[in-house]
């Protein structure tokens, strides 16, 4: 059925569009997931080394002291006075808002790299019906694809801040046609 629908000019040239968008949306989504990866790894790295710089209640529960004097576990639970008099504080031991500020840099870049993953999955099941020969999309569905393809590279572009081909439109018809050069067959 796609090789009887891919017969119509009009179509394929939409076809052919929205397959060339769908290749960039997917390398785009690829850099952004591999750097995303890197950010995550070494936020995790960071996070990791932090901890180990905490200060530890007898117990080994990590702990932070805040600007505000007040000291925090690593889950946010304030510590009480009796056991803040027994932490022996090493001279580099991380704040309380240095923690904070890298668990939340951790956070949001995990969170990135999940929404890419989403990205990914959703452009793979877009080229599975745009591949599918018994059900191929309509027309309506290819320029529903188009739009979302774009605003996924887009999104993976801007979360990757680099600049990239989706950023570019490309222009609609990029068919190359069969001129007669009048030169001889090889």
């Amino acid at each position: 059925m796609l090789d009887l629908l891919l017969q119509d000019a009009a179509y394929r040239e939409l076809y052919n569009n929205t397959m060339a968008d769908l290749a960039d949306a997917e390398n785009a989504v690829y850099e952004a997931l591999v750097e995303a990866a890197r950010h995550v790894k070494e936020t995790a790295q960071a996070l990791e080394d932090t901890l180990d710089r905490a200060a530890k209640l007898p117990d080994g529960t990590k702990v932070f002291r805040g600007r505000d004097g007040k000291v925090y576990t690593e889950d946010g639970e304030e510590v009480d006075a009796a056991s803040v008099a027994l932490i022996s504080w090493p001279d580099d031991a991380p704040s309380w808002e240095d923690y904070q500020k890298l668990r939340e840099a951790h956070d949001d870049a995990s969170a990135d790299h999940s929404k890419l993953v989403g990205y990914q999955s959703e452009l793979d099941d877009i080229r599975a019906h745009m591949e599918d020969p018994e059900n191929p999309p309509t027309k309506d569905d290819m320029n529903g694809y188009r739009q979302r393809i774009k605003d996924i590279g887009r999104d993976a572009v801007k979360a990757n801040n680099v600049e990239n081909e989706m950023a570019v439109e490309r222009p609609e018809n990029t068919e190359v046609p069969d001129l007669d050069l009048g030169l001889p067959g090889l």
